[in-house]
């Protein structure tokens, strides 16, 4: 009986030829967090850092997920985006990213590591308790307005 072993799901580091994908999923997420609660603020006060090392999760040879690190050594390195298409997700490559991106955080010698979730995320929320990150704290906001 011969069987097809199923796509090895992985990460890497990305290369220049995978910016055009990389582009795509950083679409994709503007459109899926600009859609939370909150997501609309923290689109706005998003910003990466030049020389962020960029990861891509894979299924097979396929890019289908990509995290943005914030890597700081002998400090606080900051997951600054993290997105896994909806159809390959619950199969491992967030968990990969998130292994690779924790192994060259303790490489670089980063003391911890944040990432964020918009209120209302529990998946979010969820994924990164799972691989120990931890609620440190909670900001709210109130925008003011003309009225106000």
């Amino acid at each position: 009986m011969t069987g097809t072993s199923p796509p090895v799901v992985g990460a890497r580091v990305a290369t220049p030829e995978d910016r055009a994908q990389v582009d795509r999923l950083r679409h994709l997420a503007e459109e899926e967090v600009r859609s939370g609660r909150g997501g609309a603020a923290l689109l706005a006060e998003h910003v990466v850092p030049d020389g962020a090392l960029v990861l891509v999760g894979t299924i097979g040879p396929v890019v289908v997920g990509q995290l943005t690190l914030e890597l700081v050594p002998a400090g606080p390195s900051r997951v600054a985006e993290l997105y896994v298409e909806p159809e390959a997700r619950g199969v491992g490559v967030g968990a990969a990213l998130v292994a690779l991106a924790l192994e060259r955080c303790r490489t670089a010698g980063s003391t911890s590591v944040d990432a964020e979730a918009l209120p209302g995320d529990r998946a979010t929320k969820n994924f990164f308790e799972a691989y120990g990150f931890v609620t440190r704290r909670l900001t709210v906001r109130r925008d003011l307005g003309p009225a106000d």
